[in-house]
Order: structure tokens, then C-alpha cells, then sequence
């Protein structure tokens, strides 16, 4: 006889084969048993064999056809299954149930919504959740779904709600964790969403996927340490995951290491388009020395040609291009003419995305005037307390009110007090996450009539919105100082004292020039004077204070601090750490060679200091003998920090904008004369400095009044607004 006990003893130990052994003995036994059939269907799903669940509840249904209980169980089963005619057949079952006292079960809601999801009818599942729950408030399963739906519908706050409870039910399941922390991602809510990773991981380690989201957020927030460990687990437990290596090549790009980077990306049989791209056009942080930098270059042009005349066989899918992440900020720093590398790079995007999305690129015809407010869009990923926030809030919250509409899309992760009080200085402020093509709807959901990019090529999105006509008039800025290539781009908005006389030629946008610094820039808070001791500097040494990111510093700035240590004994140059480790090592052997090559004996002529704050950073400044401008790339947010603590700079200016920041902003305080010719000069004018503590003096002087010239100048952004409206009217 059949005992059935026995069934539950073995499902207690998990012993689902056995105790399949002994339901279909019975069967054979007793075919027409529709307990045990019940308890089979039970025992095959939970197997994953649904091919078998559906022919058994087809059994079952055939013994009873109007019975609720069998059409419930082959609907439960045929949604399993998953077929698209499975899902159909399953949503007629439930349909033909809802005249039933089936509707009273909570199980029989949660199917229902189920259902419904998977057709698409989120708002009708996740009434049907809600049923569930009124019916069993504990039902966890409910509560988990009525999250996942309710963040398909975009109600994130709602979302998170529903998977906190689902979490306080449950704390021991893996995918409610996982699913909070998506949802907590998505608010912003950074550290939240970390540690819900965290706990979701913790109780399911083998979740591929969610170490690669959890990677993916740290990267985002520049966490590259511990995004590494989790991208590395990610492809342990799931070495295919193309995305967790692709990401993970980038990651080991910013922390440094250039050859595991390289070798992490290398393409092979199951490399996507995005990792083909982003190996390609890998180069390094810092480079060993000329040679290396142009043996980069090179290897760049000659990827990115082979990229040009071959798309069609690396990307045979155009859409792969919204998942690319790839950017050329590297690029600029070697301080060569990047126009024809960039306008190649954007030919490569505008033309996956034309021939992927052709509507992205159809013009926008302006609409009426009538007199209203001029609508002005600023994308960026960058509205915090960093450079480009330094500089272009006031583009934001300076333009004429009653003129200007002024709405801001936030694409990046990070949102601080800043970003706050920027939100209450303009119209609106929106929060466009997700890929490039989620981004691009928000933007174009605005209907701006003009469109400014204030940094493209920091960061990777805006290269491929770039690409993209998303408003009738498109503008670039100088956030990241070089032009973007793209035919999409209408504008690029620069500095008039920091462009060389042939401006035009480095950029295939059209040219507008903005008077002084271009833009209003609030003048720093002073500094409280600290002693050097107190900041780890040898008090009775000449501090020279390179403030560049070691990234920055091109190979050629060598010579310089090489000829300040030959010239005076007394010499200390001082830079900041990076971020990455590997970066300050590499950037301080090539220096270490360098010295060795000249037979300068090392005497603790070289000091990193450690990243700090603004704060911290203009003490260190105000502390030097002489700021050193970097070579290609001068300062921008650096050299206004030292200003405006009266520290004298010496700059060589450059070829391009990048390299010419620095000498307009000493034009404009009315102190030329630290701007000089040549190499030899700069060394020569430093030293001089250091040596003489009564020039510096009068120097700091000079430089302190001169700050009315240099900030909280209207000019700037009322030229931009006089251009605006000129771009609106049609000029």
C-alpha cells in the first residue's frame, strides 16, 4: 500500500528523485490517483523537467476536465515551461478560473500576475500581486514580484518599498537582496545598494550576474579596487559573461594596468563588438617615456583605420553600439592634433548608430518662437564638486530666468551637496540612467531647443548621445578640451584669450568664443596658512608643486624637473598621488630612469603627496615657492586654485586650447610676465623665484588684486546667452 509519508520524508531530506520514484510507482499503480499527479507535477517542476509537468497535468485535467484544480496545475506548469504558447495557453486557463473560487487563493493570484508580467500588463500584475498579499500578507513571492513589476513600470520608490518587505520576510533569500539592490541603484542610493549586493551575494555566491552589477556600480563611482574583485567572481562563476570582462579590461585600464588590461580584453572567437573597440583603442595612463607615447599614438591610428575599413566585420550588429563604452580621454593628453583621430572615432559611432537607429539622427525641426523662453538642455554626467561643476554651473544658474528655460539631465551616479544646490537653481533637473538609448529618450522627452554638452569625452555616454540629434541646435564645451569630431555636434563653445589665432582648424564644430575664462567662476574660500611640516613638506627645501593628475603630466614635462634639479640643490617638485597605485609607480620609475639616465643622485628631490580635498589641496598650494603648469595640458580648475591663493605659476602655453588655460588666466590678473617662451625660460623663471623670497612676495601680491579681472565675471555668461539666442533665432 501506498504510503505517502514516506513522500514527505523524502521530500524533507530534498530527495526529489526518490521521491519521484515513489509517486510514479503509485501511478502505475493507481493511473486515475490525482493526489498523487498533484504531488508528481509538484515534484517535476521543481526538477525543471516541464515538458513532463505539462503531459502529466495534461493527464490530470483529462480526469477531471472541469475541475479548478487541474486547469490551475497544467497553467502552472505550461508558464513554466515558458513557450510563447505556453504563456498563451496558461493566461486562458487563469481567464477561464476567474468565475471560480480559485480567485480566493493567493497562489492563484500570484500566477495570475505572473502571467501578466510576462505579457507585458504591468500595471493589471501588479493589481493581481496585491490580491495575493491581501489574501496572505506573508506571501514572499508576491511581495518579490510586486517589486520586479513595479520597477518595470519606472516606480522605483514604490519598488523598493515592495522589496525591503520582501527582504524583512525573507532575509535569507538570495534574489530579493539582489532585486533591492538593482532597485537602490537605480534611486542612487549608492552605499545601499553596495551592501544589498552584499547580502544577496553572501547567501547566493554562484550569481554571475549580480557580481557583474555589483562590479559595474563601483566602477560607475570610480570604486575601481573593489570592482575588480567583483568582476574577477563575476567570471569565475560565469566565465562567459562577456560584459564582466569587457568591464573588467576598463577597470584594470584605470587602475594602471595596461597589460592585464590588454590581455583581459584580447578579442577571441566570443569577443563582442565592445570589447573589440575598447582593446583597440586601449592606451595607457602614463606612458615610459616619448618613444612609448608615439609608438601608442601609432598603434591607436592604425586600430582605429582598421576599425573604420572593417566595420561591417567586427560589429555585424549596428545595436551593439549602444552598449558601447569606450572613450578617447586618454587621447588628448599626448598633445598631439587629435582632429583627424577624432573625427574618425565619431565617423565609426555615427555610422553604427545610422545604420542601427536612423531616426536618432533625423533632424529636429525648431518649433515656434512666439516668444517664449529659450528651452536650454545640459547633458552631463559631471553637475558635482569637480572640475567641470567648477566651471560650468554658472551656465546653469546664471543664464536669465525669465529668458531662458534651463533644465539639466544628470547621467551620472554620484550626487552630492553640489548637484543639490544646482537642482534649485534652475527648472528642473532630471535623472536620465540607464543605456545610451534610455538616456537619449529622456533628452529628446524635453524637446530642448538647444542642446550643450558640456564635457563629451570624459566620459563614455556622451560620445554615443553625441552622435545622435537629439535637439535642433547641438553644443559642445571645453569640460574636456578638444573637439568631439562628430558631424551631430553644431557648436563648440571655447575661451577667447585661450585659443591660438588658428583656432578654427582644430575643430570640425563651428567655433564660438566666450570672453575672459569663459565663464563666471566663483572665487575659491581663502585658505588658513598651515606650516609644511603639518602637510609632510621639508621646511627649508624650494617646494616647486606640480598639481596636474599624473595622467596629465606628458613624458616632455621630464626634461623640466630634471633641468629644476640640476639648476637648483634645493629643489623638492612635488606632485599628488593617483587614484590607482600602479600609476604613481609607473610615473615615479620613469622619473627615477630619467634621473639615473642624467646622473642626478636621488636626494629626496621627488615628493607625492597624498589625494585630498579642495580644502587641503589650495594649503599645498599656498605652501609652494612656484606652481609648475604641465606641458600640452595646462591647468584649468588647478591653476585657478593657485591664483587664488596668490601662488605664482609659470606656464609654457601650448599649441591648443588645452594647452593655453593657464596664460589667460595670468593675462587676465595682469602678470604676464610668468608666462614664458621656452623650456629654458620656464626653468630659469622658477628657480629664480624659489630663490628670491621678496619677488615671490610681490608676486602674491599682484596676483591677489588682480582677482577682480579673473572671478565672478558676468561677461562670460552674458556673451553665452547673447549666442543662444542667436543659435534659437536661427543664426
Amino acid at each position: 500500500m501506498f504510503d505517502p509519508s514516506i513522500v514527505d520524508s523524502l521530500l524533507a531530506r530534498g530527495d526529489l528523485a526518490q521521491a519521484r520514484a515513489a509517486l510514479e510507482q503509485q501511478l502505475n499503480r493507481q493511473p486515475d490517483d490525482r493526489a498523487t499527479l498533484m504531488r508528481l507535477i509538484d515534484v517535476l517542476s521543481a526538477q525543471r523537467e516541464t515538458n513532463l509537468a505539462v503531459r502529466r497535468a495534461e493527464q490530470l485535467l483529462a480526469l477531471a476536465p472541469a475541475d479548478a484544480d487541474a486547469r490551475f496545475y497544467l497553467a502552472k506548469v505550461a508558464f513554466a515551461r515558458g513557450g510563447a504558447g505556453d504563456i498563451a495557453r496558461a493566461a486562458a486557463l487563469i481567464a477561464g478560473l476567474q468565475a471560480t473560487p480559485a480567485v480566493t487563493s493567493p497562489v492563484f493570484q500570484l500566477l495570475r500576475g505572473n502571467v501578466l508580467a510576462v505579457q507585458g500588463h504591468f500595471a493589471a500584475a501588479e493589481a493581481a500581486y496585491l490580491e495575493a498579499l491581501a489574501l496572505d500578507a506573508g506571501m514572499f513571492d508576491a511581495q518579490l514580484h510586486l517589486g520586479m513589476v513595479r520597477r518595470q513600470q519606472g516606480n522605483l520608490p514604490a519598488a523598493r518599498d515592495a522589496l525591503a518587505a520582501a527582504t524583512r520576510q525573507a532575509p535569507q533569500s538570495a534574489e530579493g537582496w539582489l532585486q533591492l539592490a538593482a532597485v537602490q541603484a537605480g534611486l542612487g542610493e549608492i552605499s545601499e545598494a553596495l551592501t544589498s549586493y552584499q547580502r544577496g551575494l553572501s547567501l547566493d555566491p554562484s550569481r554571475g550576474d549580480a557580481w557583474y552589477a555589483s562590479g559595474a556600480l563601483l566602477a560607475e563611482t570610480f570604486q575601481f579596487a573593489p570592482a575588480r574583485q567583483c568582476l574577477e567572481r563575476a567570471l569565475q562563476v560565469a566565465p562567459s559573461l562577456e560584459d564582466a570582462r569587457n568591464l573588467l579590461g576598463f577597470v584594470l585600464a584605470e587602475l594602471g594596468e595596461t597589460a592585464a588590461a590588454r590581455a583581459t580584453l584580447a578579442p577571441d572567437a566570443a569577443a563582442s563588438p565592445a570589447r573589440v573597440l575598447r582593446h583597440a583603442l586601449l592606451l595607457p595612463q602614463v606612458y615610459r617615456d616619448t618613444e612609448d607615447l608615439a609608438a601608442n599614438r601609432q598603434r591607436y591610428a592604425d586600430a582605429l583605420e582598421q576599425l573604420a575599413a572593417d566595420t561591417p566585420r567586427w560589429c555585424p550588429d549596428p545595436s551593439a553600439v549602444f552598449r558601447f563604452a569606450q572613450t578617447n580621454f586618454l587621447l588628448a593628453y599626448q598633445g598631439g592634433d587629435d582632429l583627424a583621430l577624432q573625427t574618425q572615432y565619431a565617423g565609426v559611432l555615427h555610422q553604427l548608430i545610422g545604420r542601427a537607429r536612423p531616426d536618432l539622427q533625423q533632424p529636429i525641426a525648431a518649433p515656434a518662437q512666439h516668444g517664449r523662453r529659450i528651452r536650454v538642455v545640459f547633458v552631463s554626467s559631471f553637475f558635482r564638486q569637480c572640475t567641470v561643476g567648477n566651471y560650468f554651473r554658472s551656465w546653469v544658474d546664471s543664464l536669465d530666468a525669465a529668458r531662458f528655460e534651463r533644465i539639466v539631465v544628470h547621467t551620472g551616479w554620484q550626487l552630492d551637496a553640489f548637484a543639490t544646490a544646482l537642482a534649485s537653481r534652475c527648472d528642473r533637473v532630471v535623472l536620465a540612467r540607464g543605456g545610451a538609448l534610455q538616456v537619449a529618450a529622456a533628452i529628446r522627452a524635453e524637446q530642448a531647443d538647444i542642446l550643450i554638452y558640456p564635457e563629451i569625452g570624459m566620459g563614455a555616454m556622451n560620445y554615443l548621445l553625441a552622435n545622435m540629434r537629439l535637439a535642433p541646435v547641438q553644443c559642445a564645451a571645453w569640460g574636456h578640451p578638444v573637439t568631439t569630431g562628430s558631424s551631430e555636434i553644431d557648436v563648440y563653445f571655447s575661451c577667447e584669450a585661450m585659443e591660438p589665432a588658428n583656432a578654427a582648424a582644430h575643430y570640425r564644430e563651428r567655433l564660438l568664443l566666450l570672453p575672459g575664462i569663459g565663464t563666471t567662476y566663483a572665487q575659491p574660500a581663502a585658505v588658513t596658512p598651515v606650516g609644511r611640516a603639518a602637510l609632510g613638506l621639508p621646511a627649508d627645501r624650494h617646494l616647486y608643486v606640480c598639481p596636474q593628475s599624473l595622467f596629465k603630466i606628458h613624458p616632455d614635462n621630464d626634461r623640466i624637473y630634471l633641468d629644476l634639479m640640476a639648476a637648483d640643490p634645493q629643489a623638492v617638485v612635488v606632485f599628488f598621488q593617483a587614484a590607482a597605485a600602479a600609476v604613481t609607480r609607473d610615473f615615479a620609475d620613469r622619473l627615477g630612469r630619467q634621473m639615473a639616465a642624467r646622473g642626478i643622485a636621488p636626494r629626496g628631490q621627488v615628493k607625492f603627496l597624498p589625494r585630498m580635498d579642495e580644502a587641503g589641496f589650495r594649503t599645498v598650494l599656498d605652501a609652494a615657492d612656484v606652481v609648475l603648469d604641465t606641458l600640452h595640458w595646462s591647468g584649468g580648475n588647478t591653476s585657478l586654485d593657485a591664483l587664488a591663493v596668490g601662488a605664482p605659476i609659470v606656464s609654457l602655453p601650448g599649441r591648443f586650447m588645452r594647452g593655453r588655460q593657464t596664460q589667460a588666466m595670468l593675462n587676465a590678473v595682469g602678470v604676464p610676465e610668468l608666462v614664458v617662451t621656452c623650456e629654458a625660460a620656464l626653468v630659469e623663471r622658477a628657480v629664480a623665484l624659489a630663490a628670491d623670497p621678496a619677488a615671490r612676495h610681490a608676486l602674491r601680491q599682484r596676483l591677489l588684486a588682480g582677482h577682480g579681472a579673473l572671478f565672478d565675471r558676468a561677461e562670460p555668461v552674458a556673451r553665452l546667452a547673447e549666442h543662444l539666442a542667436m543659435l534659437f533665432e536661427g543664426g
